[in-house]
This record gives structure tokens, sequence and C-alpha cells, in this order.
């Protein structure tokens, strides 16, 4: 992407959002803006799962079957 796509993708963007507000108002766009913001999004799939056990080894990740958590007793 070059500097000017992503200017125009900024000026578009901007007119989406005046858009918006001339349609909803401010207040309820702002809301629904903040929402999507603050809105829970599921974790990523943990991509260590996927690597063969010696790819694992070679980079320091645990094997599989290993307990993830730890002892938290001391």
């Amino acid at each position: 992407m070059t500097r000017n796509d992503s200017h125009h993708a900024l000026i578009e963007l901007d007119i989406k959002i005046a858009d918006l507000v001339a349609k909803l108002g401010v207040r309820r766009t702002a809301i629904a803006l903040l929402r999507g913001l603050l809105a829970a999004r599921p974790r990523p799939p943990d991509v260590a799962d996927s690597l063969s056990p010696h790819v694992k080894r070679d980079i320091g990740l645990p094997p599989d079957g290993y307990a993830r958590h730890r002892d938290h007793r001391f």
C-alpha cells in the first residue's frame, strides 16, 4: 500500500463516517463506533499447536501433552 493509497482510504473513511453522522446523529454513531472497538473478540488459534514436535523442541516450546498450567502453590 502506498502513501497515496492510505491517504485515499482515510478520506473515504472520513466521508463514510460523515454520512453516518448525517443519517444517525453524532451520539448514535459514537456509541456504535465505541461498541465496535470494545466488543470482545475470540482469541486467535494457537499456531504452536500445528507445529511438529521437533520444531517445537528447536524453538524451546514444551512437547505435546505437556501441562500448560503451572502449580501456583509456591
